[in-house]
């Protein structure tokens, strides 16, 4: 094998075990909640809550899709509650 195959198929490797390392961690939040996607209509859906209304929802048109989308969308909800919830020292005198 010449240097240059056996640097294609390290590359490949890397390139490889970092996708797999991303995907590891976007199903680490909707594992560690006991969540798991499943089929709604033609898309799949991830909820957290008793209903879509609420709780925190996605749809996907794959399940890894849709776990994706389920963590932007917690991480959009938590950044909305950061925002709304005053820190100490911000609390207005009534």
């Amino acid at each position: 094998m010449s240097d240059g195959t056996i640097n294609n198929f390290l590359r490949e490797t890397a390139s490889c075990d970092s996708q797999t390392a991303q995907e590891r961690q976007d199903i680490n939040l909707v594992a560690q909640l006991g969540l798991v996607p499943y089929p709604d209509g033609d898309a799949w859906c991830v909820l957290w809550g008793s209903n879509p209304m609420e709780g925190v929802v996605a749809f996907g048109k794959t399940p890894i899709d849709a776990i994706r989308n389920f963590n932007k969308a917690v991480y959009t909800e938590k950044l909305a509650l950061d925002r709304a919830t005053p820190t100490e020292g911000e609390h207005d005198d009534l």
